[in-house]
């Protein structure tokens, strides 16, 4: 790579890594599972995928995604993967861009 290339990169590159534009959080590891159900009723479908039976739990009302996430064993690794998946879903819902069930969409 010459420098006329290497300069060409640098240019396309945002000047602050701030700026790269990041996708909506609808859900993150401090929302109670029960808010994000009841705001979000298909993304039960996600967390269920994930071992995340704890959605239809008394508990899920007072209890917070990182919570349920550790009380069941779940690396933190995991959990964020899992928020990932929650977040591109219901964006993917918002835009109308989900059809049929999660299970459907990944396949």
């Amino acid at each position: 790579m010459d420098g006329t290339q290497t300069a060409e990169k640098a240019k396309d590159a945002p000047e602050n890594p701030k700026d790269v534009a990041k996708p909506k959080q609808y859900v993150t590891k401090e929302m109670l599972l029960g808010e994000v159900v009841a705001q979000y009723p298909k993304a039960a479908f996600v967390m269920l995928q994930y071992g995340l039976h704890c959605i239809g739990c008394h508990v899920s009302a007072y209890e917070t995604i990182e919570q349920g996430c550790a009380g069941h064993g779940m690396p933190p690794h995991v959990m964020e993967e899992m928020i990932e998946d929650l977040n591109e879903f219901i964006a993917d819902e918002a835009s109308g861009k989900a059809s049929g069930s999660p299970e459907q969409q990944r396949l």
